[in-house]
This record gives structure tokens, C-alpha cells and sequence, in this order.
């Protein structure tokens, strides 16, 4: 189940599409390749927060400990190395 949260599935060490929200929905911006380290960790760290912040609100919405959460994120994370 997506739950429109990006996966990532291996790592990737350049930027080819950027979108951008807006009021009606996701659209395709201009975007350009990088290499730039300080450039991809930024874009990383942003996605990486969008997904926290989607898990942390459904989570709340369904009264689960945060203990159990991390331990639920450890193992998945862990078996899918």
C-alpha cells in the first residue's frame, strides 16, 4: 500500500524530475540532473520528512504506541536490507 508516500528501493545518486504541490494536485516542474552531494541530501532529507510526517498522521489516527511503531519500522527496515 502506497498511501502516495515515495518508496525508496535502492539509493540513487541523481535528481531527474522534481514536482512541485500545488491547490489542484502534484504537477511536473522544470528539473535538471545533479550530482551535487549538499543538493541531494537536501532533496533526500526533504523526502525522507514527507514520509515521516504521512506516517506519524496516520499513525495517530489509529492510537498506536510509538514504541510499537518503532519497533514495527525496525524490523521491516531490517528485514528488507
Amino acid at each position: 500500500m502506497n498511501n502516495g508516500v515515495p518508496r525508496a528501493r535502492r539509493k540513487t545518486n541523481f535528481v531527474l524530475i522534481s514536482v512541485s504541490k500545488n491547490g489542484e494536485g502534484l504537477t511536473n516542474t522544470a528539473s535538471r540532473i545533479t550530482t551535487e552531494t549538499a543538493v541531494l541530501r537536501k532533496i533526500r532529507l526533504e523526502l525522507l520528512e514527507e514520509a515521516v510526517d504521512a506516517l506519524i498522521e496516520s499513525v495517530r489516527n489509529i492510537d498506536m504506541p510509538l514504541e510499537e511503531l518503532l519497533d514495527l519500522v525496525k524490523r521491516k527496515y531490517e528485514s528488507e536490507a
